[in-house]
C-alpha cells in the first residue's frame, strides 16, 4: 500500500539546474571559455563535488577563484534566472491529487533549505508538503539514502509504503539504497546517466497520473 510521494526538487520539480549552470556559464564565458557541461554533470543530484567547476576555471586560467569572492555573485545570478523557473510539466496535478486522497507529500534534496523553501514559496507549493529534508539536516549527501531515510522517518511510512521520484543517477541511487519505489524522470542536464535500476522512467511527470502510479505500485 502506498502512503507516500517523496520528491526531489532540484531538475523534477522546477528546472533549477538550468540556473546554476547558466551562472557557472557566465563565470567561464567571461573568462573566455567554454562551459564544461560534462563536468557539471557530475555535480548534479549530490553535494559531493560541488568544487570541482572552481578547480576547472582555475586550471584553464591558472588563477585562483576565492569563493569569498566569487560565490555570492554567483549565486545571485542562479537566483536570477531561478525565479523565472515555472514548475515542471505534471508536476502540481500528482502534487494536488495525491494531497488531495491524503497521502503523504516530502521533499528530499541534496540543495539547501533556503533555496528550496524560496521556490517552493514562490510556486505556490509549499503548503502541500509536511516534511522538507534538505542538505542540512543529514551527514551525507545523494548518493547516500541518508535524506529520504529521514523524508521516510518524518512521514511515518516505510519503503514499501512510499514512492521516490528522481530526476538524477545520484539521487535514484539513494531512494533505492533507502529500499522505495522509485520513478526516474531525467531532466535536461540528467538524460544521459543510468537509470536502469529505477521501476519506471518518464520523460515528463506530464505522462502520468497518480491512478497510473498506484496501479504500478499497489494501490491504496
Amino acid at each position: 500500500m502506498i502512503r507516500a510521494l517523496v520528491f526531489d526538487f532540484d531538475g523534477l520539480i522546477m528546472d533549477s539546474e538550468v540556473a546554476v549552470a547558466g551562472s557557472y556559464a557566465d563565470m567561464f564565458a567571461a573568462e573566455g571559455f567554454d562551459f564544461p557541461v560534462e563536468l557539471w554533470r557530475t555535480m548534479v543530484g549530490t553535494r559531493e563535488n560541488d568544487d570541482v567547476l572552481w578547480r576547472e576555471l582555475e586550471r584553464l586560467t591558472g588563477k585562483e577563484f576565492p569563493l569569498d569572492t566569487y560565490e555570492q555573485p554567483r549565486r545571485e545570478r542562479s537566483f536570477e534566472i531561478a525565479d523565472e523557473l515555472p514548475v515542471l510539466p505534471g508536476v502540481q496535478p500528482l502534487i494536488e491529487d495525491a494531497h488531495e486522497r491524503g497521502l503523504g507529500l516530502a521533499i528530499a534534496s541534496s540543495s539547501s533549505e533556503w533555496w528550496v523553501s524560496r521556490h517552493l514559496s514562490r510556486l505556490g507549493l509549499a503548503e502541500y508538503f509536511s516534511a522538507v529534508v534538505t542538505k542540512e539536516a543529514t551527514a551525507r549527501s545523494k548518493p547516500d539514502p541518508s535524506l529520504y531515510l529521514e523524508a521516510m522517518r518524518r512521514l511515518g511510512v516505510s519503503g514499501a509504503e512510499a514512492i521516490a521520484l528522481e530526476d538524477s543517477g545520484p539521487g535514484l541511487t539513494a531512494a533505492v539504497r533507502a529500499g522505495m519505489h522509485t520513478v526516474a524522470v531525467p531532466g535536461s542536464y540528467t538524460e544521459g546517466m543510468d537509470f536502469s535500476a529505477a521501476d519506471v522512467c518518464l520523460s515528463s511527470l506530464a505522462e502520468t497520473t497518480l491512478d497510473k502510479l498506484l496501479e504500478s505500485f499497489g494501490r491504496e
